[in-house]
């Protein structure tokens, strides 16, 4: 019983730790300059998100494609795209 607790409380460590690493400036900085290349070559309103550990940079037709995969299941409207992403080319957050 004590060993699971321990090695329970060892899991969600790493995974905190493993998430704050990927979730850094170093993998963060790179999807922004992707998603303001690419807004300049297409001209079309590119995000980043972050899920499952690594970030997307996406257009709207790539975050629909998502919604259909099961990564935002509960994100409706516009509105709510804005709360969950990172950065958008279009509002510069």
């Amino acid at each position: 019983m004590i060993l699971k607790r321990l090695f329970y409380k060892i899991k969600i460590f790493v995974l905190k730790s493993y998430l704050r690493f990927r979730g850094g400036k170093l993998f963060f900085n790179p999807a922004v300059k992707k998603a303001k290349r690419l807004n300049k070559k297409t001209g079309l309103r590119y995000r980043v998100f972050f899920f499952k550990g690594k970030y997307y940079v996406c257009n709207r037709r790539e975050v629909r494609n998502l919604m259909s995969a099961g990564f935002l299941q509960r994100v409706k409207l516009e509105a709510d795209l804005d709360k969950v992403c990172f950065f958008d080319t279009q509002k510069n957050i």
